[in-house]
């Protein structure tokens, strides 16, 4: 099953943590940017043979999707209804700032098939949100949410931001339980990372961004999840919490090796192809991503990618253990043969044993998976099985 990824890189101001392919803009080429992308869309589909196709989850990311007029996404959506087959129960999701949610755009969105909204709460504390930036109020992001439930929306995603600049494990755990009293489906919990090229990247370099030690965002990390499990939810990927069958599908399918195309400024794509003579292979391209060229080549029928590269093999083995230990089911032994055509024991003698022995990783029959006490060093485990 293929997912589909729409990349919209607009924002109303650029956050000084963020990283993502995004700008603020006085004047949004919102039309120009919308004709691109179906324009890219056909490109695609004719290339790879993908008219047609069963497609099991939409998502519009960002930057900011919530930030363009309703016709626009419509259009956007035709589009790829009129391109795909966008199976009956697919996860069509649209990112939202909290002071986009108003009236007129959440009843576009769910008329044009969206039936997941992503809300960027971030937090509910004025002096944190001050702090990272944002525009929106706690108040925008409680009256947007309750809108957005009142008028249809069944299936809800809060960001929650934790270490902020002033947090402690008060503040944080506030927060916590002010978004769990949105009684969302979802819960998206990121620990502040400071990227190289954003603001705070900068301000960290001339010593003036004070964050809180890894030691406390640690705690407060411990302490979010065991609230958020205590009230009905699954920690089912290291940042994502759900009720019961409301996992994110979109992003599960990345996790698990899935297909996905993106279109837009900076989208990335994988396929992987099988000749059944050869191990499998996976394509993977990213587009180019200043917004001025991207609309100019795709606008004239150009293929708007900036690098592509194949894995397969050990490398494709890798990337299946790198992106599958991120969740709660792990990999499979198996899978990992299939893909990398060698067993993992074979590839990392005795690294698996030590790993389960010293309690960072668990075993059962075919699967392994992250212990909590993996879950909390991740990356440090996952480096175990770097080629």
């Amino acid at each position: 099953m293929l997912s589909l990824y729409v990349h919209i890189p607009f924002c109303h101001s650029k956050c000084p943590y963020c990283d993502f392919n995004s700008a603020a803009l006085e004047n949004i080429p919102e039309e120009e940017y919308a004709l691109s992308l179906m324009s890219e869309l056909s490109m695609l589909s004719s290339k790879l043979g993908l008219e047609g196709k069963d497609i099991g989850s939409v998502y519009f990311g960002g930057g900011t999707p919530s930030i363009l007029r309703s016709s626009a996404i419509k259009r956007i959506m035709y589009s790829i209804a009129s391109t795909f087959n966008v199976i009956k129960d697919a996860e069509i999701t649209i990112e939202a700032n909290p002071e986009d949610l108003v009236d007129e755009k959440i009843e576009a969105w769910l008329e044009s098939g969206f039936n997941r909204l992503s809300v960027g709460v971030q937090s509910l504390d004025v002096d944190l949100l001050k702090s990272l930036g944002r525009r929106h109020t706690p108040q925008d992001s409680i009256e947007g949410i309750t809108l957005a439930k009142n008028l249809g929306f069944t299936n809800l995603n809060v960001d929650i931001i934790c270490g902020v600049e002033g947090e402690d494990l008060t503040r944080f755990m506030d927060d916590i339980k002010g978004a769990l009293e949105l009684e969302p489906e979802h819960i998206s919990l990121y620990a502040l990372t400071v990227e190289k090229g954003t603001d705070y990247y900068e301000r960290s370099l001339r010593g003036l961004l004070s964050l809180p030690e890894d030691e406390s965002v640690l705690e407060m990390l411990k302490c979010g999840r065991e609230t958020i499990l205590n009230s009905g939810y699954v920690h089912y990927e290291i940042s994502n919490y759900a009720l019961h069958g409301r996992e994110c599908a979109h992003n599960l399918s990345y996790w698990q090796g899935g297909d996905y195309i993106g279109i837009g400024a900076g989208a990335h794509s994988a396929v992987t192809f099988l000749d059944g003579e050869s191990l499998p292979i996976r394509k993977r391209w990213a587009n180019i991503e200043d917004i001025t060229s991207y609309i100019r080549l795709a606008k004239k029928g150009r293929e708007p990618s900036a690098w592509g590269e194949e894995l397969s093999g050990e490398r494709l083995g890798f990337e299946y253990l790198f992106l599958g230990l991120r969740t709660i089911s792990g990999v499979s032994l198996a899978e990992y043969k299939s893909l990398a055509g060698i067993d993992l024991e074979d590839k990392y003698p005795g690294v698996l044993d030590v790993l389960v022995s010293s309690g960072f990783i668990a075993k059962d029959g075919d699967r392994i998976y992250l212990t909590e006490k993996g879950l909390w060093v991740a990356d440090g485990v996952i480096e175990n099985f770097a080629i």
